[in-house]
Parts: structure tokens; C-alpha cells; sequence
């Protein structure tokens, strides 16, 4: 069987209307509609390329912009002051632009398990616009109260993570009784 090439060379230009087919009879696609289609076909999809390898580069931009930390209050509490413990949280914008730091949707870690009530924590109390616009050379310094997270005698790792941030981890230890 010969193929699409032999047969347009075998057969004559079939005229439709002012312009020629671009499909031969046989169903083969004639060169010059397919580099039609693969132009069309490139230079749709270059931009929506371009545009998510812009956004990826801002956001890479962003976290290395952005330096997060955790503090506790004490790293050694005992049980019978855990109402105490206090967890202070600081991201602060090296960049030259402001930033939305992106609190709201990050993440909390208790022993490498999400603590499923952080949004409803972090989302909670007064906020001022630095939550969501972070100044350029400007920080973000909140505290949150979490001991009733930590009722059981023990050492716990925190981690705290967003998407444009992560904190180093901090390991604080619960014992039992008290001091």
C-alpha cells in the first residue's frame, strides 16, 4: 500500500470552491494544513507555558524571600502548667515587594501529624493587613496559646509550613507532675 505522499503525487488537485482540499480523498492530511495546525497548536499553548512558569517563578521568589521561625515559650513545661505554653510565630519579607505570606493556608505539625484545627486557630483573633500584604523588610510576629494541644506528658516537634514559607522545626518536651 502506498502511502500519503505517493497517492497525492498519483492523483490530481481536487478544487473545492476557490480553495483546495486539505484532506485528500484517501484521508490523508495535505503537509502544508498539518504545519498549519502544529503553528496554531504551538503558539496557543507557549503562552499558558510561559504564564505557570511565571507563577512558579514568583512563587520560588516569594519563599526565598520569605523567612519563617517558631519559638516556645518554655522547651521543658510540666504537665500541671500546659494551660501556659505559648507557641510565637514570625515571617518576616526580605524581599523588595510586598508579599501575602499566605498564613491562612498554611500548615501546622504536631509529631509529623497535621493538627487538623490550625485554619480555624490561625484564621481566629484580630488580624491586621500584614496577614494577607506583608511590607518589603517587614515582619509578621504573632502568638497563639496551644497547650491543650499538648496535654500528654512527652517530647513534641512542631513544624509550620506554607507555601510560600517553611519554619525550622522546634522540639519542646511536656513532663509529667509538675516542678
Amino acid at each position: 500500500m502506498r502511502n500519503c505522499a505517493e497517492r497525492a503525487e498519483s492523483r490530481a488537485r481536487v478544487p473545492f470552491g476557490n480553495f483546495e482540499s486539505n484532506v485528500s480523498p484517501e484521508g490523508c492530511v495535505k503537509p502544508n494544513m498539518a504545519r498549519f495546525a502544529l503553528i496554531v497548536a504551538v503558539s496557543l499553548t507557549l503562552p499558558v507555558i510561559a504564564a505557570a512558569q511565571g507563577r512558579n517563578e514568583s512563587q520560588r521568589r516569594a519563599k526565598q524571600n520569605l523567612w519563617a521561625a517558631m519559638t516556645v515559650s518554655q522547651p521543658v513545661i510540666p504537665k500541671n502548667r500546659i494551660n501556659d505554653l505559648t507557641i510565637t510565630f514570625a515571617i518576616v519579607n526580605d524581599g523588595d515587594s510586598t508579599v501575602n505570606p499566605g498564613v491562612a493556608a498554611s500548615h501546622l505539625f504536631v509529631n509529623g501529624v497535621e493538627l487538623k484545627q490550625w485554619a480555624f486557630i490561625s484564621s481566629n483573633g484580630p488580624k491586621g493587613s500584614f496577614n494577607t500584604a506583608l511590607p518589603a523588610k517587614r515582619t509578621l510576629l504573632f502568638v497563639y496559646a496551644l497547650g491543650m494541644y499538648f496535654q500528654k506528658p512527652g517530647v513534641y516537634t512542631v513544624r509550620w509550613q506554607g507555601d510560600n514559607f517553611t519554619a525550622p522545626d522546634i522540639t519542646f518536651r511536656v513532663l509529667p507532675g509538675d516542678l
